[in-house]
């Protein structure tokens, strides 16, 4: 088994919420630790291409449904980590359909999250993915206005303490 550290990844779209990623998992082993909740991230499986032992790209082998799947208090809990460039507004799109259709289904029988930061103005929020999917059934625009989030989420610090929310 290839064993690809995170430096060795590119600074592609696709690896662009790594540093978010890293920060949840942490808080996440944080709790583990603590014995306060297990959540814990899915890890997903690389393609690695090389050049002779030189490591030239890496890819996921598929999607995940979402990063994070865990317990607290006895309740399922999942959690998908997005990040934005966006100042004003985050896109939809920056969710995949697979994952809008995973939390429509999850959130019937447990809880979902999304953590969204917005890396240029340096906001992390913890958004219920129910809400989520009604901003998005009834906004009527393509993306979240940032004062959506201000006004309908929960603002994290940059220690990403989010189990202190999760109800």
């Amino acid at each position: 088994m290839d064993v690809i550290f995170i430096s060795e990844i590119k600074n592609t779209y696709a690896n662009r919420g790594i540093t978010l990623e890293n920060k949840i998992t942490q808080k996440c082993n944080e709790y583990i630790k603590k014995d306060i909740a297990y959540i814990y991230k899915i890890p997903t499986n690389w393609v690695v291409i090389r050049k002779g032992k030189k490591i030239i790209s890496a890819f996921p082998k598929k999607k995940s449904i979402i990063d994070y799947i865990g317990t607290y208090k006895g309740m399922a809990i999942g959690i998908e980590a997005k990040s934005t460039t966006n100042t004003t507004s985050f896109p939809f799109s920056n969710i995949a359909d697979h994952q809008w259709n995973f939390f429509k289904k999850w959130c019937n029988q447990a809880k979902g999250y999304y953590i969204v930061w917005f890396k240029k103005i340096d906001k992390i929020f913890l958004v219920d993915a129910k809400n989520m999917q009604k901003a998005k059934d009834t906004l009527g625009r393509k993306s979240v206005p940032l004062n959506w989030f201000k006004n309908n989420a929960i603002e994290l610090g940059n220690d990403i303490d989010f189990i202190k929310y999760i109800k």
